[in-house]
């Protein structure tokens, strides 16, 4: 089964026109499914700081070791952040800079997301930065079938998720029930 195919049941309290003996509002409970993902909570000030956090050895090594240019070292350090991050979400789910924020990069079926769908994933994110421009790379995004890295609203159209620990377990949950 897919995460994007997965339901959870909530329990919502909702106020009905009723009155009790003191005055108090009668609630009744209403249960409904609700797809799994659109629980997922977006984390772009975590992502944006995970980057950063995997982006900084890199661009210190450049600037400081080999002695280059701040923008040199900066582009020289993208790339190999972009390449060593599909590496490293590929083979175990995650970035050092996710790893300190407790986040999982996951595909529709809940593993480790595949190399290629990771590096176009990291390729896109040089050019989308804000929800308003991804608009621009919805055709590239739905071709491929990844989720950009800044943006995640689109999440009906994509293959690859970032949770956090406690949605990483509530998905797992959810896909053995099932």
């Amino acid at each position: 089964m897919k995460i994007s195919e997965l339901k959870e049941i909530k329990t919502i309290q909702r106020p009905t026109r009723k009155f009790d003996e003191r005055g108090n509002r009668i609630s009744e409970k209403e249960r409904f499914e609700q797809p799994f993902i659109s629980t997922i909570k977006e984390k772009y000030w975590l992502r944006y700081f995970a980057k950063f956090i995997d982006l900084l050895p890199f661009l210190a090594i450049f600037y400081f070791v080999f002695e280059l240019h701040f923008f040199i070292s900066f582009c020289c350090s993208v790339v190999i952040m972009i390449v060593l991050g599909a590496i490293s979400e590929s083979l175990l789910g995650t970035t050092l800079g996710k790893k300190i924020f407790n986040l999982k990069v996951i595909d529709n079926y809940g593993n480790n997301p595949k190399f290629h769908h990771s590096l176009i994933r990291g390729l896109l994110s040089i050019f989308t930065f804000d929800a308003n421009i991804s608009i621009l790379f919805d055709k590239i995004t739905q071709k491929f079938g990844v989720m950009t890295f800044f943006t995640s609203h689109n999440n009906e159209k994509t293959m690859i998720y970032i949770l956090n620990k406690s949605e990483y377990r509530k998905m797992k949950e959810l896909l053995s029930q099932n």
